[in-house]
């Protein structure tokens, strides 16, 4: 199966190794989500530490990704690896750039409420605790939000 991009690369004729440098040299977007998605099919886990090495809210590592590609990393963990987006928000949510805390948001709005209770109150009252001034740099997306409105609407 080809899965050649705009770019000329075909994922699948890419190592493993080469796959992981794509992202985490966080370089062209395009690519980058190719490699993604093609390191998920093939190897989970690798494809999960993978985003995980990038997803550092350290401006100081090598490896930080800006907030847009942080909400993609975190997109496609979600779509790929449910639990491990999940755990990943836990434990670092209070850090997290509010347009990639809009993406998880944006996630759990949709997830097993049941499963992951616990996460989405803990952001709940995360999120009431700011106030939606918090969330004033997302007042030119109305997409993103919408969906903070509705995440809290997902309660009543």
């Amino acid at each position: 199966m080809e899965y050649l991009n705009e770019d000329g690369i075909d994922p699948s004729e890419l190592t493993k190794k080469e796959l992981v440098n794509e992202i985490t040299s966080i370089g062209d977007f395009a690519t980058m989500s190719d490699c993604i998605r093609y390191l998920y099919d093939i190897d989970k886990e690798l494809a999960t530490q993978s985003l995980l090495k990038v997803m550092t809210t350290d401006k100081e590592d090598e490896n930080y990704g800006d907030r847009f590609y942080q909400a993609m990393f975190l997109g496609a963990m979600f779509i790929n690896d449910e639990d491990s987006a999940m755990l990943y928000t836990a434990d670092n949510y209070t850090q997290m750039e509010v347009y990639v805390l809009a993406e998880a948001i944006s996630n759990l709005t949709y997830v097993d409420g049941a499963k992951f209770a616990d996460l989405r109150n803990e952001l709940k009252q995360y999120i009431e605790e700011k106030g939606m001034g918090y969330f004033k740099e997302l007042d030119d997306d109305d997409f993103f939000r919408d969906v903070v409105k509705e995440f809290l609407d997902s309660f009543k």
